[in-house]
Parts: C-alpha cells; sequence; structure tokens
C-alpha cells in the first residue's frame, strides 16, 4: 500500500510538472506546503506515529489492549493534540503571509501572496490528516498495516483526480483543493476500521490522569527529534526561497524523485517493526531486539539499494524519462538532475536515520536519537551556509545529504552499542553480503549500456536507459535469490510450500 502511495506521489509529480513547470507558481506551492507540513511532521510523524506506538506498549504492558487508565491517559493527549492542530489551523487561515514569511522569507512579494492564497485552502489539511494518523496509529497497534498505509494513496488519487478536473479553472489551486479533499476522505476510509476493531477513547482532558506523565516522558523527546528530522526540509526551503525563481521548485522535485524510495521502502519497514521493537522492549527480549533490529536494516537496505544505484549513476537519463514532458523544459531537467546526485546520498543517511531512531524509541532512549538529529540538522546548516553562495541550488542539496548522512551514522553506532554482540565482527562480515546483488546490478547495468552504444543498436536513448537498468535489476534478482541472506531464504521456502501444496490440489 506504501508503494501503492507513493507511486501515486510520483504521479502526482508527474502531472504537476507537465501542467505547470518549474516557475514561481510552484515555488508559491512548495512554499504554502511548507506550513502544514511542519506541524505534521510534528503530530503524525513525532507524537503519534513514532511515539504512540512505545506508549501504547508501555500502557497495555506488552499486550493489544489498553487499561482503563491506560485509555484515559493518551485520551488527553489525544485531545490535547487536536486541540493545539484547531489551533495552528486557525493561525494558518488568519495570518497566511506571517506563516510564509517565516519558513520561506526570501520569497517576492508575488510568489508570497500567491502562497498565501494556496496556504488559506491548505490548512484543513493539518485536523483532517491529525485525525487520520491517530486512527492510523491505533490500527498499527491492533496489528493492522495494510489500510492505514492506504492514506497516501487515497490522498494521491484525489489530488491528481482534481488537479486534472480543475487545473484550467482554479490553475495550481487545484492541487490545494484536491490535498483537502483528499485528507477528509483518509478519515472517511479509516474511522469504520479503527471502531470495529475495538478503538477505545474518552473525552478527558485532565492533566492529572493516571499514567500521563511517563507516556508524556516517552513522547515528549521523540516529538522534539521528529520536529528536527522536518527541520532538514525547513531548512531547504528557506534558503531556497533565496535563490532565483524556479530553483526552490527543482529542490523540491530532486527530492522527492531522490527520497520517494524513503518513504516507500523505509516507511513499510518501520511500520511493521516499531510495534515489534516495542513489544520485544516490553517484555525485556534483548536478544529478539538485537535480530528485528538487523532483520530491519537488511530489508531497509535491500529495498533501496535498486534505486540508489539507478538515481547515483544515471540521475539526467532519470529525470528526462520521468519528468521532462509538457511545461518541464530540458533545461528543468539539467537543474533538476544535477540534485538528485546529492539526494542519492541523502536517501541511505536519511533511511539509516529514520530506522534506527525507532529502535531508540523503543528503548524509551529519545533523548539521544533527539540530540544525534540536531547534530544532523547543525551540519546541514553549516554546509548549505557555506555552499549556497559558491553553487546554489547544489550548495541547499549538499547540506541536506551530508546532514542526514551524518546524523545516520551516528545513529548506527549508538543502536550498536544498545545492542551489543559478542559476534560483531562475525556479523558485520556476513552482513556485507547484501552489497553483493548491488555490485552485480551496477556491472550488469553499464556492460549492457557500453554495448548498446558500441553496436550502435536502433535503440532510443530513453529505450537503452530502460533496457540496461532493467536488465540490471534482474541480475540484482537472481544473485539475492541465490545469497543465504535470512529473508530471502523464508521466502524461498515460503514459495516452495506453496507451489507444493498446488501440484497436491
Amino acid at each position: 500500500m506504501l508503494l501503492v502511495g507513493r507511486f501515486g506521489g510520483l504521479l502526482r509529480d508527474l502531472i504537476i510538472a507537465p501542467l505547470f513547470g518549474a516557475g514561481p507558481a510552484v515555488d508559491a506551492l512548495v512554499a504554502a506546503r511548507t506550513v502544514p507540513e511542519l506541524l505534521l511532521a510534528l503530530v503524525t510523524g513525532g507524537a503519534i506515529t513514532a511515539g504512540f506506538m512505545p506508549a501504547f506498549s508501555y500502557l497495555s504492558q506488552g499486550g493489544n489492549r489498553l487499561r482503563p487508565d491506560g485509555v484515559k491517559a493518551i485520551s488527553v493527549v489525544t485531545n490535547w493534540l487536536l486541540l493545539a492542530t484547531l489551533a495552528f489551523t486557525l493561525a494558518g487561515t488568519l495570518f497566511p503571509r506571517a506563516l510564509i514569511s517565516i519558513v520561506t522569507p526570501g520569497l517576492d512579494a508575488a510568489r508570497e501572496g500567491q502562497a498565501a492564497v494556496l496556504l488559506r485552502i491548505i490548512m484543513p489539511v493539518t485536523v483532517l490528516v491529525t485525525m487520520a494518523a491517530i486512527l492510523a496509529a491505533w490500527l498499527n497497534f491492533q496489528g493492522r498495516f495494510a489500510l492505514p498505509s492506504s492514506r497516501a494513496a487515497v490522498t494521491n488519487v484525489t489530488i491528481i483526480a482534481l488537479t486534472l478536473l480543475l487545473a484550467d479553472t482554479l490553475g495550481i489551486a487545484s492541487v490545494a483543493v484536491g490535498w483537502v479533499a483528499g485528507a477528509a476522505l483518509q478519515v472517511v476510509v479509516l474511522a469504520p476500521q479503527a471502531r470495529r476493531s475495538g478503538g477505545q477513547y474518552r473525552w478527558s482532558w485532565s492533566p492529572r490522569a493516571p499514567h500521563l506523565g511517563p507516556v508524556l516522558r516517552i513522547i515528549a523527546p521523540i516529538v522534539v527529534a521528529q520536529f528536527l528530522l522536518y527541520g532538514q526540509t525547513l531548512v531547504e526551503r528557506q534558503f531556497g526561497s533565496w535563490l532565483p525563481a524556479g530553483d526552490l521548485s527543482h529542490l523540491n522535485y530532486a527530492y522527492r524523485i531522490g527520497t520517494a524510495p524513503m518513504m516507500i521502502v523505509t516507511n513499510a519497514v518501520i511500520i511493521v517493526f516499531l510495534p515489534i521493537f516495542s513489544t520485544l522492549v516490553a517484555g525485556n527480549d534483548h536478544g529478539g531486539l538485537r535480530a528485528s533490529a538487523g532483520q530491519s536494516v537488511r530489508l531497509m537496505l535491500l529495498g533501496i539499494f535498486p534505486f540508489v544505484i539507478v538515481f547515483g549513476a544515471w540521475p539526467h537519463e532519470t529525470i528526462s524519462l520521468v519528468m521532462q514532458h509538457g511545461a518541464f523544459t530540458r533545461a528543468d531537467t539539467s537543474a533538476t538532475a544535477s540534485l538528485l546526485t546529492w539526494y542519492t546520498v541523502a536517501l541511505i543517511g536519511g533511511s539509516f536515520t529514520m530506522l534506527l531512531s525507532q529502535v531508540l524509541y523503543a528503548q524509551r532512549r529519545g533523548t539521544p536519537a533527539l540530540f544525534t538529529v540536531a547534530g544532523g540538522l547543525t551540519v546541514q546548516v553549516a554546509i548549505t551556509s557555506w555552499w549556497v553562495g559558491r553553487i546554489g541550488a547544489a550548495g541547499v542539496a549538499a547540506g541536506t545529504a551530508l546532514g542526514s548522512l551524518a546524523s545516520g551514522l551516528v545513529l548506527l553506532v549508538l543502536v550498536v552499542k544498545s545492542l551489543p554482540s559478542a559476534k560483531g565482527p562475525k556479523i558485520a562480515l556476513r552482513e556485507a553480503r547484501i552489497l553483493a546483488p548491488a555490485g552485480t546490478m551496477l556491472v550488469v547495468s553499464v556492460v549492457v549500456e557500453r554495448a548498446l552504444a558500441a553496436f550502435h543498436l536502433p535503440v532510443s536513448p530513453e529505450g537503452a536507459f530502460a533496457l540496461s537498468v532493467g536488465t540490471g535489476v534482474l541480475g540484482y534478482g537472481l544473485v539475492l535469490w541465490r545469497l543465504s541472506i535470512p529473508e530471502v531464504a523464508m521466502l524461498r521456502r515460503s514459495l516452495h510450500r506453496l507451489l507444493r501444496r498446488q501440484e497436491g490440489s
């Protein structure tokens, strides 16, 4: 479902790019989106998605039902979150220019005015998505993942439909209208399922509710850490707003393409493994936590490696193939592709940061994660400040890439130290096997590409790119299938059992 949702997001960008290009209108949309995304990163990415899961495990003592006093505690947190979100929505509706000038101070008057109009349309998204995130967190706690993971797909399909339907009438505002409608549909889709799964809620606001203190101590550092993770995007938008018109759009397109695998693969791994991590911690199963953490990292790396190779080795071909249509020109392709290589580095660093921070959150060690993310943000600001005046938009992308890589490496050290193993070097050598499929894919893709060029075969550049990458992916899959990686071996055994059952029937 995450794959469907992110593919919908890519398709959404592929529709916006040809319709509106990479000019002032898209700059204004990016600026307007930054304001609600700021709160949504704080609420949905922090307090709810990452923070509620260890809180649920604490309040249920590792089970799947909350104690009555636990229901009251989590209800108090939920009610105050919704109230804060509603207040923020009201502020954005009444004072849109003030918020736009804070998050993207470099916009000229025309782009700022258009962004303010779009922000007024978009602001209800914050309340709607917060409600949907609460429902999704409860369903994940109950072991239900597919429907909550469909939220992005619901929103993106709605945005695409309304953009195509209303673009001629409303222009870029059609995207904003589609986002609000999609957020409302998220609530409509999730609410019945949450009710059927026994969702527990009380209309309580008491600051003296039992267990409220421990729950807040679990959630608070996670909220701040997740906010700082979004701070990377906020830094990009602030520096990018001072660049020439269109550069902010190029940064946005490159970021969305480059980090899409992180939103698909890494998020999928996190959604499934965070409840597992939290349950293992609640049961003091340190060996199980170490094994599950290793499994999650393997699955994440195996999922993002093909994208790292394609984006890193063929950035121009990637952008040209997926985006160079309509109002998105060759110049836009060149500018966006030059940034994609940096975002490939950000894909690696960001994936490690997102995933490994969840291990610390489950251990209720949000403070070390908080300081690590803050350090990465400091690195990003320093590098961006140093380079943006010299190399423009590439300096902004480089700051994001190196800042996320720094925080990812530090988190890796922290998690390894929190999950010690007597066979650490042997395990590290064994895990290095997962590099073999990636190396095979790169070599096979380059060989096919060079062969097509050497023999002057009648294949278009787009066809040659697709053929070489497709062959490389095939090699990746074949090598991966033959490796004795536990997850692959498990999949192979499952398929063999399925085939035997079909033959028997």
